[in-house]
């Protein structure tokens, strides 16, 4: 090999080397990121879930930007926050919690897919519950406030 040609290799590979503060300074954050979206993916398929799970059980769900009314019921029709194109892209279990579960169409023989839900504050079911149905699992909701 000529002089001139190990000469440009060398620029060349130094031109693209990093050193490893740089890596570091570019990867951390990054790392951080990824993860944080991957935990919010997580726990949006999660509700998804469950939020399906109620409905087939004719049931419904109220979001954390659905405030309560002082009468404790929750409002319908209040808009999610941020843009809509965002919802439409990750759906609105990525940017919102559920808060509130309301059982009320059919008989319940399993709750614990609302275990699920780690934001749950208020669970209320108006429903037949069979005799079986193990009802300590609500003990596994720490923010659950309210309970009919």
């Amino acid at each position: 090999m000529k002089s001139d040609q190990k000469h440009e290799i060398q620029r060349l590979r130094n031109r693209w080397s990093f050193s490893l503060r740089t890596c570091l300074f570019i990867g951390v954050p990054f790392a951080a990121v990824t993860t944080w979206c991957a935990i919010a993916l997580v726990r949006a398929q999660t509700q998804a879930e469950v939020v399906r799970w109620v409905k087939q059980q004719g049931g419904h769900v109220c979001y954390d930007y659905e405030k309560p009314l002082p009468d404790g019921s929750y409002p319908r029709g209040a808009k999610p926050p941020g843009p809509k194109i965002l919802h439409d892209l990750l759906g609105v279990y990525f940017f919102s919690s559920v808060r509130g579960v309301i059982l009320d169409k059919t008989f319940i023989t399993d709750i614990s897919p609302i275990t699920k839900l780690a934001d749950l504050e208020s669970l209320a079911i108006f429903t037949d519950v069979m005799p079986n149905t193990d009802l300590t699992v609500i003990s596994k909701l720490k923010k659950l406030e309210a309970f009919q």
